[in-house]
């Protein structure tokens, strides 16, 4: 998996909202267009639940000390790697804020 796949990864837990009275185009549309090309819907679907699977785990406290990129690539089960927070930065450069994941917070890790 590529630094692209999981940021495009991170586009999607950022645009996406929960809730289960959405279709699953709703769903497929929500994906960027990098990820969606590479999707059938029901691989979107299945990452969307994925995604909102790491979400509703917010009241895990062992969870809220992780920052939010590393519980996401533990749940897709990639290499968990650290990305710096400027290529956060750069990726949301179009507005979205750095900090808008659903509640959660990122943050560099804190070693």
């Amino acid at each position: 998996m590529t630094l692209g796949d999981l940021m495009d990864k991170f586009w999607v837990l950022a645009r996406l909202k929960t809730g289960s009275s959405r279709s699953e185009d709703h769903y497929f549309r929500n994906f960027s267009p990098r990820v969606r090309h590479r999707l059938t819907k029901w691989q979107a679907l299945q990452l969307y639940d994925e995604i909102d699977r790491v979400i509703r785990k917010e009241n895990d406290l062992r969870f809220k000390k992780i920052p939010a990129m590393e519980r996401l690539c533990a749940s897709v089960t990639v290499e968990t790697r650290s990305i710096e927070r400027q290529n956060f930065e750069a990726f949301f450069a179009d507005g979205v804020p750095i900090n808008s994941f659903d509640g959660f917070e990122v943050r560099p890790k804190s070693d």
